[in-house]
């Protein structure tokens, strides 16, 4: 190692000159090096000069492009709701574009007044970066109805050259596509097993009713309709319907409370109303017979209320029955044989003498056990004809007395009377 301060070459690995005892420094291999190494030549000053110009210029040039925004790095889209009728939600980070590109500056102006005219008053007074903020927007393609694995596509709507007007800055974006994930399966609910239906009425003319035994919120959004519900009868076929169109149904259902509906519509079977009767074979006797008592003690209490003493009651009893009716009801009419006399004591006078009356019970109905509905409380109604009779208890001197009866001189009289009405049907029996 030659020695920088006497150029001894020192053989050795010591740290000290073996001529002058000067510390060692860097080696040197040759005299000519060590000298070369000692008288280095300066370079000229156009070079150095041309240097620092070509890297001014590299770094305003650098300085003059435009700022790249990356769009696609600030939006996210979350998920929420049911498979098959999820919801999108996407955003867009403000405060992170904002920390990310708050040292974005305008563009500079010629003057205060080309600077007027190129923003607003309003723009002047935000920031940069807010003003990009402004002009940049976009929206999914799809963001509802949705299910996982689905693919949906985030679109942009910037406005590139409102920005880049007064900006030095470069828009990158395209469009993102997102898979749809996280949606929850959702709980399948049959609508019609808390609906509650019910009919009420007589078989024909019967009425249906329905109610929700639920607090389930979802009847809260759906309600019921059906096809038909007055004038039924046993044996009809009713078909009840939610309301409204399935899918805007499903998806309200799916949105608020994470269900679906899976049956929209029930047929329901009208059963269990009572019927009008309609032949004389469906009143029992034992009801036949519970009627005739009622009608007779109407009697009894007519001839109580009405009669004279003069009038004398020998004999009611049943004679037979008449049944009126149509789709809309019927009338049975128990009809009575009248045995009675008029009596003239004074006189030494009597005579008997026979008439028709009946008592009328209005829309009987049966039961599903074939009895008649409300036996006891079955209103009769009283024949409302009424005949004049005329007894002359003194023929030599031509004195009469008038009497007034309910009723039918005769039975002919009175079944002409009942069947008058083409439309009905009837059926009778003596």
């Amino acid at each position: 190692m030659f020695c920088e301060k006497c150029g001894f070459e020192n053989v050795g690995e010591g740290n000290f000159c073996e001529n002058c005892g000067a510390l060692l420094g860097e080696a040197v291999y040759s005299n000519s090096q060590s000298r070369s190494s000692q008288h280095k030549i300066p370079l000229p000053l156009w070079i150095t000069g041309g240097v620092i110009l070509v890297i001014c210029i590299i770094v305003k040039i650098v300085l003059s492009l435009p700022t790249t925004i990356h769009l696609n790095n600030y939006v996210t889209v979350s998920y929420e709701g049911v498979d098959g009728y999820g919801v999108a939600t996407a955003s867009f980070d403000s405060d992170k574009f904002e920390e990310d590109y708050g040292e974005l500056e305008y563009k500079k102006f010629k003057n205060s007044s080309e600077r007027n005219e190129a923003l607003s008053w309003f723009q002047q007074l935000e920031k940069p970066v807010e003003y990009v903020n402004e002009y940049v927007d976009g929206r999914l393609e799809k963001s509802t109805e949705l299910k996982n694995g689905e693919t949906i596509v985030y679109q942009w709507d910037c406005d590139e050259e409102a920005i880049t007007r007064i900006m030095n800055v470069k828009l990158d974006y395209s469009d993102i596509m997102f898979t749809v994930s996280g949606l929850t399966e959702p709980r399948e609910v049959n609508p019609f097993e808390n609906l509650y239906v019910w009919t009420e009425g007589i078989s024909g003319n019967g009425k249906l009713y329905w109610e929700v035994n639920s607090e389930d919120e979802i009847y809260d959004v759906i309600s019921f309709e059906y096809d038909k519900s007055k004038g039924l009868a046993n044996g009809d076929k009713v078909v009840l319907r939610i309301c409204g169109e399935p899918e805007s149904i499903n998806e309200k259902c799916a949105e608020y409370y994470g269900v679906t509906l899976n049956c929209f519509e029930m047929e329901y079977t009208v059963e269990g109303l009572d019927g009008y009767v309609s032949k004389l074979e469906q009143i029992s006797k034992d009801d036949m017979d519970t009627m005739a008592v009622n009608a007779a003690i109407c009697i009894d209490e007519m001839v109580s209320g009405n009669w004279d003493s003069r009038e004398v009651l020998l004999e009611r009893k049943q004679a037979g029955s008449i049944l009126e009716s149509d789709s809309e009801g019927n009338n049975l009419y128990l009809i009575f044989q009248i045995k009675a006399k008029d009596f003239f004591e004074d006189e030494n006078y009597e005579s008997e003498f026979t008439y028709y009356t009946y008592y009328r019970a209005k829309d009987l109905a049966v039961d599903q056990e074939g009895k008649i509905k409300d036996i006891d409380d079955i209103s009769l109604q009283q024949c409302s004809n009424c005949f004049e009779r005329e007894v002359v208890y003194d023929q030599e001197n031509g004195y009469y007395e008038d009497f007034y009866y309910y009723g039918y001189e005769n039975l002919d009289e009175l079944k002409k009377e009942i069947k008058s009405d083409n439309e009905k049907n009837y059926q009778e029996k003596f």
